[in-house]
């Protein structure tokens, strides 16, 4: 079974649609890690800050071209957006967090986007023959996971989040991007195989 699931595994790439973030947002968000106590928090590392999209999961190798072509297709009409920032959380709530986020404020174009692209990857995915198992939060809200909290012995709500009280700019939303992550023993490792414009 395990070697079944090891070849199949080999067929298929880890895939994920995001937004970059800009200079000023990784800026924020090394000043905010600089100034937390919490002890034994691992920080994902800032080559991976981003806003996700959509998470598609394993897609077979073969079809990766067909999607890409597909999503240019997509992006084509698609209009840019903004996010405003609103602050760094414990999420789900500090009681028992499992993620630090740097989060945005709810922002219907980003949910449109979530929903449109889920719809058009459902789509794909019928005229591929491709299982289909995605699912949508009922509120996507924009975000940029810091930190995967996995000390249970730790009383998070002992440490407060040291929040940085400015005014941020927007981040804008110009395009997305298509990344395979691939889980190493050093944590996941993000490659970039598209950019697809917003008009």
């Amino acid at each position: 079974m395990l070697q079944i699931i090891k070849l199949l595994m080999a067929d298929s790439k880890r895939l994920f649609l995001a937004i970059p973030i800009n200079d000023h947002y990784e800026e924020l968000i090394r000043k905010f890690i600089a100034l937390q106590q919490i002890p034994k928090v691992k920080w994902i590392v800032p080559e991976n800050w981003h806003v996700t999209v959509l998470f598609l999961g394993d897609f077979p190798v073969q079809h990766v071209p067909v999607l890409i072509s597909s999503l240019k297709e997509f992006f084509k009409t698609y209009q840019n957006f903004s996010l405003d920032f609103d602050k760094f959380i414990y999420k789900p709530k500090q009681i028992k967090p499992t993620m630090i986020w740097a989060k945005f404020h709810q922002n219907s174009y980003f949910d449109q986007l979530c929903r449109q692209l889920a719809d058009h990857i459902e789509k794909l995915y019928s005229e591929l023959s491709v299982p289909f198992s995605m699912s949508l939060h009922s509120e996507n809200i924009p975000h940029i996971t810091l930190s995967r909290l996995k000390n249970p012995l730790l009383r998070y709500p002992d440490f407060n989040l040291r929040n940085i009280d400015t005014y941020q700019p927007i981040l804008g939303c110009d395009f997305c991007t298509l990344f395979q992550s691939v889980l190493t023993s050093e944590g996941a490792k993000y490659t970039n195989l598209a950019d697809f414009n917003l008009i």
